[in-house]
Formats: C-alpha cells, structure tokens, sequence
C-alpha cells in the first residue's frame, strides 16, 4: 500500500507518460471515464464562468472538462512530471497549476471557488479528513465538491490481497462531510464488480458482457458493494 509521499510521488513520477494510454487505449477503462465526466458534466449544467480546483490533476483529464465552464482551474497535483503532462496538453491561460501535497493544508485563501472535483484521489490522502475540511473552507457558499470515495465495503476491496491505496466506510465519510458542514446533495453508485475486470475489457465484446453483468447486479444487490461511489456536496 502506498502509505508514504514519496511512494505515491514516485508511483505517478513514473506512470506519467503512459497513464493516458490507460484510458485510450482500454475500453473497460475508458468507459469507466466517460461515465465519471457524464456525471460531472450533468453537475456543472447550466453553470458558466466558474471558479475550480481540480484536486490531482494528474495528466488533466478533469481539468480539460472544468475548462469548458471556468474563467479559472487551478490545478494541484503531488507529481511533478504528471504537472509536466498537463502542461504539454492544455495550454490555456485559465489554467493554474501547483505542485502541492493534499495531506497538508491547501495554500489557497478561503471563500473562492464555485466548484471543486476530487476524482480518484482521496484514496491516496493519509489526511483524507483535514482535506475535506480544506476544501469546505476554500469553497464559497453554495459551493460544490465532487468527490470520489473508493467503498470499503466493496467487492473489489474484500477480495483482492493486495492494494496500492485504501479505502473508506462510506458511513464514516459521510459522518466527517457532515460535519465539516457539507450538505449530500446526490450519489452516483459506480462499478460493481472489480476494477481487475474493467481492466481485462479491452474489446467491445467483453465490455458488453462485463456491463450486462453489472446491470444483473444492481438488480440482485441494488447499489450494495458498489466500488466507488462519485458524492455531489454542497457548501
């Protein structure tokens, strides 16, 4: 498990040239990424000249979308060469970026943003909770963060051996968003079956089969063990 700073530096230092290859190159993959910016589009509906952060920029795949929308994104990431990615791909001088660890407080003054997107990151934040905190105070009334939470109760996570990052209870994390002062303005139930199996779809056929499956199982397990679940928070 990817634990330290440094690991999770190193960890996406090293994937950065290819990560794109991950989502362009693999169906299961890039259908799980074109449901995510389904969901964050149909947020951001009706909505202009926005404000953003985009929390773990990574190669800019949410960054490009909140472009669209913003007269500003600022763009934080851990790794470097990931921010050197972005910075070969979307020249736009909306654009912010900063190099920053979210296990520390945001140098960012409060009351700013309209929105704030957290995609497949918080599972590699130690100090998940004083994030949320973080982004709460950055926000500006009626602001919204987007937040993916990777469940802890999910099938992947009882039945893999290992993992390069962790999960959460999704009671404890709603408990914490709550608190925080954050109203749940929706939930968006993602896969159901491991990740391992979206990974191996790399041709039209097998993804059919592996999205059959899963409508077979929200109908058996409704929304139970889902692997993720995409959280809309309002301010």
């Amino acid at each position: 498990m990817l634990k330290k700073t440094k690991e999770i530096k190193d960890y996406f230092n090293l994937r950065a040239n290819s990560y794109h290859q991950a989502f362009d190159l693999n169906s299961g993959r890039n259908w799980l990424s074109v449901n995510e910016m389904a969901i964050l589009r149909s947020q951001l509906k009706n909505k202009k000249e926005l404000i953003c952060l985009d929390l773990g920029v990574g190669i800019g795949r949410i960054s490009s979308e909140l472009l669209r929308k913003s007269s500003k994104v600022v763009g934080i990431d851990l790794s470097e060469k990931m921010l050197m990615e972005v910075r070969g791909k979307l020249v736009d001088k909306k654009l912010e970026l900063r190099r920053h660890d979210l296990n520390k407080k945001l140098p960012l003054r409060g009351d700013q943003f309209d929105v704030a997107v957290c995609f497949r990151v918080i599972k590699y934040v130690r100090e998940w909770k004083q994030l949320i905190k973080e982004v709460y105070r950055v926000l500006k009334s009626d602001g919204v963060f987007m937040v993916e939470v990777t469940n802890k109760h999910s099938s992947e996570f009882v039945t893999q051996t290992y993992m390069n990052y962790f999960a959460l209870s999704l009671k404890e994390f709603e408990k914490v968003a709550t608190e925080c002062g954050f109203r749940i303005e929706a939930k968006h139930y993602q896969a159901k079956i491991p990740f391992f199996f979206y990974n191996l779809s790399n041709t039209r056929f097998k993804l059919r089969v592996i999205r059959e499956i899963e409508k077979k199982l929200k109908l058996i397990f409704e929304n139970r063990f889902s692997r993720s679940v995409i959280y809309t928070l309002i301010k």
